[in-house]
Formats: C-alpha cells, sequence, structure tokens
C-alpha cells in the first residue's frame, strides 16, 4: 500500500513473544514502523547470518523497531543495506534491557537518519559494528558489499595502524592535500568568522550512524565509523541528558580498539560526541582525517563527569575552529600524555586539544599571534615522516591546574603620566598553557590595585585579538616614587 497504517512489513510479534532468526533475508519490506520487522514487549530476538536490503518504513525502524523487550542479540555476520526511514534508517530501539552484538554487523546507508538508534536501553555491550556512507554501487550480482570498511582484528594495536597509514603513500598525500588547503584558508579567513567556514558536506546529512539516549552501561569495541557526516557526533552520539534518576554508580561508556575515519560534522565532534555521560573511558582508538570539528568532543553541563582517554591515536584531523583531535568543555578530562599521541591535527585554536578559558598569561612580544593557523603548527613532508614527531603540541607557557593568577611583569623606570611605549601583551589562556585564539572582542582592563587609589591609569581599555590584548599606549599616573600593583580585569 502506498500509506501502510500497519507495523512490521514481515513479522509482527506481540507481548511475551521469542523471535530466532538466522540465515535470512529481508528485502523491500514496507510499513508504518518496522519495514520488515516489529515486536513490542516481547522477550528477545535474535539476529544471526542475515541480511536487511531496501526495507522501508514511513515512521520508525526501516528495518526493526523494538520496545521495551527484554534483550536483543546479534551474532555472526549481518548486513543492512540501504534501509529507509526517517528515524532509525535500519534499526529503532525504545526501553530494552540488553542490546549484544557479537561478530560483524555492516550498517551502510545514503539517508539522513541515524542508521542504528538506541533510546533507554539499560545495557549495550556490542563488538564489532561497521557503519559507513556508501560512495557509489555497494551490491555486486551476489548482493555482497562493496566499498565497506574492513572489520577490526581481535589484535588492534591502534599505534601499529597509525603507523601504516603514516607509510600508506596514498593516504599521506590525502592528508598533505588538506592540510596545506586548511592552511591557506586560515591565513585569509575574515577575523570575525575567528576560523574556517563549515564544510558544504557537513549538511549532507543530520544525524550521527549510531545514537545512544540514556543508557546505563554501554561497551563498545572493535568498531569502525568510516566515512560519515551529521551535524554532530557524526560517528557516535551518545548522551545521558536527560536519564531519569541516574544511578552515578552504574553508569560507565566504554569504547576501545576502534576506528573513527573521515567522518564530517558541522557542530561538534566529528567521530564521536558523548554529551553529559558521567563516566566515559576511551582507549586504544584512532581518530584519523575527522573534519570540521575533529575527532572527539566531550561536553558535560551537568556534572559530575569524569572522562578519561589513554593509548589512542589522533592522526590529520581538522577543525574549522578549535579542537581538532580533541574539544571539551565544563570538566577537563584525563589525558594520558604518555600514551595519547597527536600527529598532523589542525585549527584555529587548540589543534591538538581545546578547552576552556583558566588564567590570563602575559606573552612575550617575539610570539607572534594573528589571524593564520595555529602557530604550534608545522605542516611539510619532514613533519609527517619522522615518526617521532607524535607530540601535545606546544604552549606560550605551561599553566598550573590550581595556579589562577596573572603571571607577574615588572614594569620600571616609569616617568608618572607616561604612556607604555612597548608591546605589553596579555592573553587568555586555557590548561595547556595556549592562547585561546578563537576568543575574539572579549573586553580586558588594565587597573591599579585597591591598594594604592592615587594610582590612575587613562587609555586602559582593549578587547582581545585572536585571543590576545595589547596595552600599549596605556597611560599611568602615580605619587613620585611609588611602586604599584596592576592588574588584567576580564569579564570572563
Amino acid at each position: 500500500p502506498e500509506n501502510p497504517n500497519f507495523q512490521g512489513g514481515y513479522i509482527n510479534a506481540g507481548s511475551g513473544a521469542s523471535l530466532d532468526i538466522r540465515s535470512s533475508t529481508f528485502r523491500d519490506g514496507y510499513a508504518l514502523r518496522g519495514g520488515a520487522i516489529y515486536a513490542i514487549s516481547g522477550k528477545s530476538l535474535h539476529i544471526e547470518n542475515s541480511r536487511f536490503e531496501h526495507n522501508r518504513s514511513l515512521l520508525e525502524g526501516g528495518v526493526i523497531e523494538l520496545q521495551s523487550l527484554n534483550r536483543f542479540d546479534m551474532r555472526g555476520m549481518n548486513y543492512f543495506i540501504n534501509n529507509e526511514s526517517p528515524k532509525g534508517s535500519s534499526i529503532l530501539l525504545y526501553s530494552l534491557q540488553h542490546f549484544t552484538v557479537l561478530g560483524t554487523s555492516y550498517f551502510s546507508s545514503s539517508l539522513q537518519a541515524s542508521m542504528l538508534e538506541c533510546n533507554e536501553v539499560e545495557t549495550i555491550e556490542a563488538t564489532g559494528l561497521v557503519f559507513s556512507r556508501p560512495s557509489g554501487s555497494i551490491e555486486t550480482e551476489n548482493s555482497v558489499p562493496l566499498s565497506l570498511p574492513p572489520t577490526i582484528p581481535n589484535n588492534f594495536e591502534s599505534r601499529q595502524y597509525a603507523e601504516s597509514l603514516v607509510r600508506d603513500e596514498y593516504l599521506r598525500e590525502k592528508s598533505l592535500d588538506l592540510w596545506n588547503k586548511y592552511r591557506r584558508q586560515f591565513s585569509v579567513v575574515e577575523q570575525s568568522e575567528g576560523g574556517l567556514p563549515s564544510s558544504e558536506r557537513a549538511n549532507s546529512y543530520l544525524t550521527s550512524a549510531w545514537t545512544i539516549h540514556n543508557s546505563q552501561s554501554i561497551t563498545i569495541t572493535h568498531s569502525r565509523f568510516s566515512g560519515l557526516s551529521a551535524h554532530d557526533g557524526a560517528g557516535l552520539y551518545i548522551d545521558s541528558l536527560t536519564a531519569k534518576n541516574r544511578d552515578l554508580s552504574k553508569h560507565q561508556v566504554t569504547i576501545r580498539s576502534s576506528i573513527f575515519e573521515y567522518c564530517i560534522a558541522k557542530s561538534q565532534g566529528a567521530g564521536l560526541l558523548s554529551q553529559n555521560n558521567p563516566s566515559l573511558a576511551l582507549s586504544n582508538n584512532v581518530f584519523v582525517m575527522n573534519e570540521v570539528t575533529g575527532g572527539v568532543a566531550i561536553s558535560c553541563p551537568n556534572p559530575p563527569c569524569t572522562s578519561v582517554i589513554e593509548n589512542s591515536i589522533f592522526l590529520g584531523n581538522v577543525a574549522s575552529h578549535s579542537g581538532a583531535a580533541i574539544k571539551w568543555d565544563d570538566i577537563t578530562p584525563q589525558i594520558d600524555h604518555a600514551t595519547v599521541s597527536f600527529r598532523n591535527n589542525l585549527a584555529f585554536y587548540g589543534s591538538n586539544v581545546s578547552g576552556v578559558p583558566h588564567t590570563i598569561l602575559h606573552l612575550p612580544s617575539s610570539i607572534r599571534y594573528s589571524n593564520s593557523v595555529d602557530p604550534c603548527i608545522i605542516s611539510d613532508d619532514d613533519h609527517w615522516n619522522n615518526s617521532t614527531q607524535w607530540s601535545f603540541g606546544c604552549h606560550a607557557e605551561r599553566t598550573d591546574d590550581d595556579n589562577d593568577t596573572i603571571s607577574p611583569v615588572l614594569l620600571d623606570e616609569f616617568r608618572s603620566g607616561a604612556e607604555v611605549d612597548h608591546d605589553l601583551n596579555f592573553g587568555v589562556i586555557d590548561r595547556y598553557g595556549q592562547v585561546i585564539r578563537t576568543n575574539e572582542g572579549q573586553e580586558m582592563q588594565l587597573v591599579a590595585d585597591s591598594r594604592f587609589p592615587k594610582v590612575v591609569m587613562q587609555n586602559n581599555r582593549r578587547v582581545t585579538h585572536y585571543g590576545v590584548c595589547n596595552f600599549k599606549g596605556v597611560r599611568i599616573t602615580a605619587p613620585p616614587n611609588q611602586s604599584f600593583v596592576a592588574d588584567v580585569a576580564t569579564s570572563i
């Protein structure tokens, strides 16, 4: 029918049902919900070594929609190819107790909707999921998918994989081309933009390939997110923003031995976006050449939240604004700098890691802060080829996490009424000692300490230019032979 009013194009399972589907093919199913399978208030669904192609639903669950089941298992080799629905183009889950994936399950769709959407699934344990957007035909005469990214072996090591990418001549050339394109744009972009124009490709899709809302325990291993596009979290988007009665002791998100590659997002986290998850652990992962908003974005508007990143590689990621590899706000993530490696990532601010304002620092006039690529970044063949260049980047000056004071500067031999006749730069600094170059137009004021009421400063207001204020030209009037202390005040 043109407008079906039924659920489940092939199977509609009611209360108490248990389904076991093995070595089957579901093609061209069509329904209002659950293009192939719909189940509500059942016991379980088991899928093994099956294919789901060109199924469609008008509302939700292009292939499968499940509500209030105890368990959903996928085992063996499964394919979800070119299925359609406005929400959950392949699978949509509501209020399940357990969702388990073992083996390999491929998801590929050219639609804007998420391919897999989980809502209030208590426990998720997934190994061997592969998500991709088709670049062309992905079927042969025998209906075997082509151009899908390979699965990840059980002995996967992120560093070995990253080094193999560095040796790959095609990838090396592609990465350097991307690097140089963005570097050129940085040098000509308008000041008011604070970075690069967003990629037009990021507008192609709206929703993450896999979205997870309000789950308690999530473990994802040996999975791959390749060539995906979305507004936020193109590869994977996990949040517990609206979870009711969160039991923080049970909440855990673990992602390990997985690859996020060639993803594009317009707003946050091209590879992964984590929002308000009380406990996040990332280990032995690779984030390679994710674009416009970088590899990982971590946000925690409703703390407490703890995020740990270790033994991972960030290679060739690009952000149009800030945080090409890792971007966080609200709560500082724990990054093991001894085991986390960064290489050839690029952003206007925070090519490797971007955070939030931490302190104000006096900056040496020898450091040039301008509308260009991050001054810490070097892009040339030597940088790419030198395997020892796994570094965190460079800093204006390393800051202590517990020190919120302004570094002291001695200004001597001033005559009362004279002007500061040389560059006197102060910058808004993050916890890594990086100037927050995206902070544009923030007002700062050089003022005398309250202990010195007779000291008067004129022409003492400035606004930040790429995160820096220059107080050259400030006029100072003070009693003769009196030393005094001045402060830099800001509304941050």
